[in-house]
């Protein structure tokens, strides 16, 4: 009796280990203006700088992964980190109490290049990798997976109170309900909280 009391808490114990830190957690790191981090990242860690360099304003850079099953498809798990970047852009607006943002980054699909998608419908259809786009090598066609790595999608994003006149924006709220709607949220990635990286 004693043995089998051992064996099923080492089980219990080794399961625990195994499976604990499995919840993917997305990250949103503030970048403002006055930072050095602002600077290196408007010169140095975007493909296509001069978005951030001519923004001139605070940033916020997500890295999302996801939690929803991918069944080990290959698309889906692009599809399903393109999906929690747009969801993290959307938390991370919220917690700074804004309730619009535009992507800065990447190029394909950003606000300031004059990209006129702002719903969350629109950028999943634009953005999500099919079957039909894996047969024909296009796995990451908004260019949101550095090196193709499909577990994580990244984006630099710039936040407003009210919505800008003169640049396409997304609403915080409605992307968040229509992925709600669509069974496409993540809870248990949800940004929690917003990092600061760079110091002064």
């Amino acid at each position: 009796m004693k043995k089998t009391i051992l064996r099923t808490s080492v089980l219990i114990g080794l399961s625990s280990v195994l499976f604990s830190g499995c919840t993917v957690l997305s990250k949103a790191t503030l970048v403002t203006t006055k930072t050095k981090g602002w600077k290196a990242l408007c010169t140095t860690r975007l493909k296509k700088p001069e978005n951030v360099c001519n923004v001139k304003r605070d940033l916020i850079v997500i890295k999302a992964g996801s939690n929803l099953s991918s069944y080990s498809l290959t698309h889906l798990d692009f599809t399903n980190s393109t999906v929690a970047a747009l969801q993290a852009a959307a938390e991370a607006t919220l917690k700074q109490n804004k309730n619009y943002f535009a992507i800065i980054e990447p190029s394909t699909i950003s606000n300031l290049n004059g990209v006129l998608s702002n719903t969350a419908k629109e950028y999943i259809e634009k953005c999500e990798t099919t079957l039909k786009k894996v047969l024909i090598h296009d796995l990451d066609p908004c260019g949101l997976h550095p090196h193709n790595n499909r577990r994580w999608g990244i984006m630099t994003i710039t936040t407003y109170k009210e919505q800008p006149a003169d640049i396409m924006t997304y609403n915080a709220n409605d992307v968040l309900a229509y992925l709600k709607s669509k069974e496409l949220y993540d809870d248990e990635g949800k940004i929690t909280k917003i990092e600061k990286l760079f110091k002064n």
